[in-house]
């Protein structure tokens, strides 16, 4: 049985690690404007983690 919902068991709002997730989300965002990241273009892990080392240094 599941136990019912108190307010002293509800996740509280954490500003900072909401600012932290956003950021990530949009240096995502901004990754897959690169087609060839994206696409996962490269045929390699290796090439494609140099391809994400390059576009990320670059941004």
């Amino acid at each position: 049985m599941i136990p019912p919902v108190t307010t002293s068991s509800q996740a509280r709002y954490d500003f900072a690690l909401c600012c932290q997730e956003n950021l990530i989300e949009r240096s995502f965002l901004k990754l897959k404007h690169v087609r060839r990241i994206a696409t996962r273009y490269e045929q390699t892990a290796h090439a494609y983690m140099t391809m994400l080392s390059v576009v990320a240094a670059f941004i």
